[in-house]
């Protein structure tokens, strides 16, 4: 099963981005992805941020819910 973090890594792999670039597409600052990639730092805001900056390729269900159920 793929934590929170690994989903957030996986995706930034598959499409090239660096933690900065990522954080400006979903609207967050760097500091907050490197807490997000250790583990730290979740909310409903920042769920919501990523869903909407990803066009809802990282749902809040596809972060949360263990791999076979997202």
């Amino acid at each position: 099963m793929s934590t929170i973090a690994e989903k957030i890594k996986a995706y930034r792999a598959k499409h090239n981005l660096t933690q900065e670039q990522f954080a400006e597409r979903v609207g967050l600052t760097q500091g907050a992805i490197s807490m997000l990639e250790s583990g730290k730092g979740l909310s409903a805001q920042t769920l919501v941020k990523i869903h909407k900056g990803t066009g809802g390729e990282l749902s809040p269900d596809a972060l949360l819910l263990p791999d076979s159920a997202a």
